[in-house]
């Protein structure tokens, strides 16, 4: 579930428009809250779309990287 701040920025179609978006004051807030309440359904996701190949390729590219 949402956290407060997140629900006052979820859009919301309103005659055809999106609303309550972030200002630019408060963006980089809502992406950090936002990337923070989806990362770890995503890296599963990940996981089970690629049957688990995606951990290894994280591991050969550190192994490039280093």
């Amino acid at each position: 579930m949402a956290s407060p701040t997140q629900r006052q920025y979820i859009s919301i179609l309103e005659d055809g428009f999106l609303a309550d978006l972030p200002g630019k004051e408060s963006k980089a807030k809502y992406v950090q809250e936002t990337f923070n309440s989806i990362a770890k359904n995503y890296d599963l996701m990940n996981t089970l779309m690629t049957f688990g190949l995606d951990k290894s390729w994280r591991r050969r590219r550190l192994n490039v990287l280093n």
